[in-house]
């Protein structure tokens, strides 16, 4: 019953404060970072929430689905070609791969949480930035 309890908690916690980091659901529940992060794991497992790509000082970041604008919290700890990456798709919204520099691509794959790749009627490699949706 007092992981129920406690796994309620730390779901209220994402609900509320998400994108989360262990540390930071360990100090809500007043438990250590590892069984904060079993939870957050058996939640992740169960599908009831999602983690990110990038990490925060080494920890991953749990969210919800609906808090994915959140995400770009993470945008400071990207190293710098990904973030000319990451500004040059959020402005352009959709990027051809063979259009962009070749450190361009593979920053590109290297930011998962905000790339998302699809192939077009050419069969062209596309990047979509992960809030445009298209019309």
């Amino acid at each position: 019953m007092v992981a129920m309890e406690l796994r309620d908690k730390v779901l209220a916690c994402v609900k509320m404060k998400g994108p989360v980091i262990p540390l930071q659901v360990a100090k809500e529940i007043a438990k250590d970072t590892f069984y904060a992060g079993a939870i957050l794991s058996e939640l992740l497992n169960n599908k009831v929430i999602k983690i990110s790509h990038a990490k925060i000082g080494g920890s991953p970041v749990y969210y919800m689905q609906g808090q994915e604008d959140k995400l770009q919290i993470l945008y400071n700890g990207l190293p710098q070609k990904e973030k000319e990456a990451y500004n040059l798709l959020k402005e352009n919204k959709t990027l051809k791969d063979k259009e962009v520099e070749p450190a361009i691509r593979v920053a590109l794959r290297m930011i998962k949480d905000f790339a998302i790749p699809f192939y077009n009627a050419s069969q062209e490699i596309v990047w979509r930035w992960y809030l445009h949706r298209e019309q």
